[in-house]
């Protein structure tokens, strides 16, 4: 099992379902996730599917390709949302204040009078 980071509020004060899903709406580069996250594995070739669940989110996630060239734009599995909290894996280069990810998680913490949090209690700006 990976390590992962949390946006949750102070004092196991639970984030509601709907307040979830005003954050969400109101940022552009977001979406409540519209299909199963259906992967290969790369050993034996054996297809495996997580069932999503109605909160999760996806990111719309913009590659840009080799000078300019095959820039691509695709929605891409990032936030679980159960329990009041959302959970996300950390992305490689988590100090990159332009990373994606962090820049989700960041403005989905603010809406949300959060904090994103580690596995073991860090608290990340």
């Amino acid at each position: 099992m990976g390590y992962n980071l949390h946006i949750e509020r102070p004092d196991q004060v639970e984030i509601t379902d709907s307040e979830w899903e005003s954050a969400v709406e109101g940022i552009p580069t977001l979406r409540l996730a519209t299909s199963d996250v259906v992967g290969q594995n790369p050993n034996d070739g054996l297809t495996i599917t997580i069932k999503k669940k109605d909160l999760d989110v996806e990111l719309l996630y913009e590659s840009k390709g080799f000078l300019g060239f095959g820039k691509k734009k695709e929605w891409i599995y990032t936030f679980s949302f159960d329990e009041g909290s959302a959970t996300f894996s950390p992305p490689v280069d988590i100090e990159n204040k332009e990373n994606p990810v962090m820049i989700a998680a960041r403005q989905l913490a603010t809406k949300l009078d959060a904090k994103i949090v580690g596995d073991e209690g860090e608290e990340y700006d």
